[in-house]
């Protein structure tokens, strides 16, 4: 299990360490790549989605954040929002307002948010800009 005070795994500290260093190398080693399109390959229709990239990924390797910090996500929303009709885009809003917070209440200990409230977002965000980076590069604003 996960600490709530610390955000540290119980058990075996050297398994979780080693996981530790190894997502985070892989998230930077994923960052390297996103900008060398854009830097070393020249393809400027990849700048939005590098940043947006480097925004999510930096939540993710941070040694820990807070959900507020979260707004940064509104970047990503709004580009999903804008091709989504009004009923989807209103649904995938409600669930954004009301699953987190149903998260941290179920998982609150003490005056603690669980660690684990701070994962589905930046996760899931990042999935979703990898699955979509090619709509994000043939999209102009």
């Amino acid at each position: 299990g996960i600490d709530p005070a610390t955000g540290a795994l119980m058990g075996d500290a050297r398994a979780g360490q080693a996981l530790d260093l190894v997502l985070t190398g892989l998230l930077y080693a994923l960052l390297l790549w996103v900008w060398s399109g854009v830097l070393v390959q020249r393809r400027a229709e990849r700048w939005l989605w590098a940043v947006v990239m480097t925004l999510v990924i930096t939540h993710l390797v941070a040694p820990r954040t807070a959900t507020p910090h979260y707004v940064i996500f509104i970047i990503p929303l709004i580009f999903y929002l804008r091709q989504m009709s009004r009923g989807r885009a209103a649904l995938l809003l409600l669930a954004l307002l009301v699953l987190p917070w149903l998260h941290f209440l179920v998982t609150v200990t003490g005056k603690f948010e669980h660690p684990t409230v701070y994962l589905p977002v930046p996760f899931l965000t990042l999935a979703l800009l990898w699955w979509t980076r090619r709509r994000w590069w043939q999209t102009t604003f």
